[in-house]
């Protein structure tokens, strides 16, 4: 019995670590009589098909995975499982399952040999049983299995298809927060940039990076003013700071064994530069309170993209259906045409509307 766990907020490195997991113990996988996964998403799921890359299979094992996840997503990684690891058996609860009742029906399995599909009920689990002789392996969608299956086995690591599959979505909520909203930020991509780096760091310490590395930034920034240097050469300054800043905070979490301050080299030193830059430049041209909302929007939407990539199960969901994103290229168009006032815009004109003009 060996208990892997991996109790990090990122979903993005709980698959990651899971995954290395798996493959430093990959002589114990391949011997397991009975695999049980139980994560609070589908982190699980995902990791076990990184099986697939070294050509695992487990024919004699039974398999249980339980998460949340949506159903199209449940249907498509049960699929994909069966097909790549060919169990004996295989169990699929697309909910965040008790460990002890997942102990239950595998300590029935394998001392009575009682079904699967029989067992889980006892135990209060409703998911999609595979294998049994009694069940039928569904056909859900054999074209995008195949595709997704050829890519695991050709190695392609699915946490960054995910990820590459979500950026339209998140593109097409930074244009409604600008155009319907009114939002302002540091340019598009900047909130999506910031965002993807929150899913490697975490939220808690993403934001924490984002903030002192901005804050050291603006006192430097402050400084080299009065050199009158020009705009590259203080540029590529700051990005120096960043860079030293990130080091410093991984050597730190390294003396101190904190993980996700070891994953800060990910963090876009490009995009922290050209923050810091930007707010320089809107603090000279607009004021200070102008900045600071601009850096407030970038901030926040940043926030409100990590929390849809990491918190919704978005990212399966495109995996079992990628045409979502026609609609996200529809929805561009749309926002694209809107001439309307947006919402914050409200706040400035609101003496010039009729409940206005009547209470004056």
């Amino acid at each position: 019995c060996v208990l892997l766990s991996a109790p990090f907020e990122s979903r993005y490195f709980r698959q990651t670590h899971l995954e290395r997991l798996l493959a430093a113990h990959d002589g114990l996988v391949r011997r397991a009589h009975m695999i049980v996964v139980a994560t609070a998403d589908d982190v699980g799921a995902l990791a076990l098909l990184s099986l697939g890359s070294r050509g695992v299979r487990l024919p004699d094992a039974r398999v249980i995975v339980a998460g949340a996840m949506p159903g199209p997503a449940a249907a498509l990684l049960s699929r994909l499982a069966y097909r790549i690891l060919h169990p004996g058996e295989l169990l699929l609860v697309p909910q965040a399952a008790n460990l002890l009742s997942l102990w239950g029906v595998a300590r029935a399995n394998l001392l009575d040999g009682a079904p699967l599909a029989t067992e889980a009920p006892r135990w209060g689990l409703a998911g999609t049983v595979l294998g049994d002789p009694g069940t039928r392996v569904p056909r859900w969608r054999p074209r995008l299995v195949r595709a997704w299956e050829f890519l695991i086995r050709a190695q392609v690591p699915l946490a960054p298809i995910t990820l590459i599959l979500a950026l339209p979505i998140i593109a097409t909520v930074v244009v409604a927060a600008r155009v319907l909203v009114g939002l302002q930020t540091f340019g598009n991509f900047g909130p999506i940039i910031v965002a993807l780096a929150f899913v490697t760091t975490g939220l808690r310490w993403g934001t924490g990076l984002f903030v002192t590395i901005v804050g050291l930034g603006l006192l430097l920034r402050a400084v080299l003013q009065r050199l009158r240097l020009q705009a590259v050469a203080r540029l590529a300054i700051l990005i120096t700071l960043v860079a030293v800043v990130m080091a410093a905070l991984t050597f730190v979490g390294a003396a101190t064994g904190n993980v996700p301050l070891l994953q800060v080299s990910v963090f876009p030193m490009i995009i922290m530069a050209n923050v810091i830059e930007n707010f320089a430049a809107s603090q000279a041209e607009l004021g200070t309170g102008a900045a600071l909302r601009m850096t407030a929007g970038t901030l926040g939407l940043a926030v409100g993209c990590y929390v849809l990539l990491d918190r919704t199960g978005l990212p399966p969901l495109l995996l079992a259906m990628p045409e979502v994103l026609v609609g996200a290229v529809v929805l561009d168009v749309l926002l694209g045409r809107w001439r309307g006032v947006r919402l914050l815009e409200y706040g400035r004109f609101w003496r010039t509307l009729p409940g206005a003009m009547g209470r004056e």
